[in-house]
């Protein structure tokens, strides 16, 4: 998976655009050395999950949109704060 990474960055920006569950975010971030390459996108990616959740007043009860806007916030987060 690595090599795959490294050679094809656009890879692991899809990656991380369509998630992955959050239980394996530390385990991938540990096993997966390529990941470090992520961090050129993460910032971007979280400030845009934040902007989505603000549009939206953070109105999550009731709209999927919102959850999954506020799932990927999570997500980027805690990918950002195990890279670091």
């Amino acid at each position: 998976m690595h090599s795959i990474l490294v050679e094809e960055p656009l890879v692991i920006e899809q990656l991380h655009r369509q998630t992955y569950p959050l239980e394996v975010v530390e385990m991938v971030v540990k096993e997966v050395k390529s990941i470090q390459y992520s961090l050129k996108f993460l910032a971007q990616q979280i400030h845009q999950d934040f902007e989505s959740l603000s549009e939206a007043g953070f109105k999550i009860l009731g709209h999927p949109q919102s959850t999954q806007t506020l799932y990927k916030f999570v997500f980027h987060l805690k990918v950002l704060s195990h890279l670091i």
